[in-house]
């Protein structure tokens, strides 16, 4: 790691929560129906931070395991939402204190993020590739005011 960071996030978890720290703050994911994994990765927690450190500019450094592609498509989502919405979202450093050894196999099942942007409804329309997607999750997205809930 080049220079210090100015976030460092953690992830912990018991059968049923999944903790996310990050400086003084943490969110817990409480899970329902199954059981966590004992091994769980810091994967999640990118999508998380993502917004709050290109609100701050800051340099974030996840402890654990991260897969490499998650990296890469963050720091994708960084140079797009920087360039699109500079007054809002700057360009940041990611970094992991190990990078899994291989991505999570193309056979898994999978959830479609869907914020009815343009975006996400031609993700969802254009789906070419065989996934067994098994879920969708609505979300608000990036360049939505958080206080804006229509």
């Amino acid at each position: 790691m080049a220079a210090q960071p100015d976030i460092v996030v953690s992830v912990s978890n018991s059968h049923d929560v999944a903790r996310v720290t990050f400086g003084r703050s943490q969110v817990d994911y409480r899970i329902e129906g199954t059981s966590l994994l004992p091994d769980l990765s810091s994967d999640f927690a990118v999508w998380l931070l993502l917004p709050i450190a290109m609100r701050a500019g800051a340099h974030v450094h996840f402890e654990g395991e991260v897969d490499p592609q998650v990296l890469a498509n963050a720091r994708k989502l960084v140079d797009i939402w920087s360039m699109w919405v500079p007054e809002r979202y700057r360009q940041i450093v990611l970094t992991a204190e190990h990078e899994a050894s291989q991505s999570a196999p193309d056979n898994e099942r999978g959830v479609l993020l869907f914020s009815g942007g343009v975006d996400s409804t031609y993700a969802l329309i254009s789906e070419q590739k065989p996934r067994n997607i098994t879920h969708g999750l609505t979300v608000h997205g990036l360049d939505y005011a958080p206080d804006d809930d229509r």
